[in-house]
Formats: C-alpha cells, structure tokens, sequence
C-alpha cells in the first residue's frame, strides 16, 4: 500500500502515533490544528508547522491542493520534504533516542 499524504481528522489524541508512523513511512502529514499535532509537528528545518496543520474544511483542502500542486510540480522537493520529515520523525522519536533522553531525566539530581 502507497500513500503521499497521512490525514487526520482526530477530535482526541494524546501523542500522535499513526501520524508519526506514517511520516517515517514517508508520507506527508496534513492535520488538525489541535491535540498533540502542533507540538508534533514544530520541526526546527523543513516546513513549518502552518505547511501541515489545519484550522478549518477549507484550510484542510488548501493544504492538501497546496501538498498535491508541490509534489506535481517540483517533485524533486516533494522527495527532499519526505524524507526530511521521515527522518526528522526517526532520529527524534525512536526508541533508542528516547531511551537516553529518559535516563538523562532520570538521572538528574
């Protein structure tokens, strides 16, 4: 199975998992601008989270037109924003990288 964008309607959402998944599998997440995805989607390189994150139906059908026209047009870029955002999503969230951030916390005096 193939998909370019990840969309989420969520009322409800606590970390965001199914979106980070489909993000390291490459596909281009357009969200609710609610919930965990703000937070999930403040990438310090790339996009911003305004390029991903929806207030309204009609935000959420510009964006994925706006998605749609770029991978049409500069498909190049398109590739160069996926694989940022998949590998953003990997280094960041992975267990191991976790791992070490909650023994550091831990740790602490």
């Amino acid at each position: 199975m193939n998909a370019d964008v990840f969309v989420s309607t969520a009322n409800h959402e606590f970390f965001g998992i199914a979106v980070a998944e489909a993000m390291m599998a490459g596909t281009i997440p357009v969200l609710p601008k609610r919930v965990a995805y703000p937070e999930l989607m403040n990438f310090s390189v790339g996009p911003s989270a305004d390029d991903f994150l929806y207030e309204s139906e009609d935000d959420l059908i510009a964006k994925i037109e706006a998605w749609e026209h770029l991978r049409r047009s500069q498909p190049d870029q398109w590739d160069n924003w996926r694989s940022t955002i998949a590998s953003r999503v990997y280094r960041e969230l992975n267990w191991p990288a976790k791992a070490i951030s909650y023994d550091e916390l831990l740790n602490q005096d």
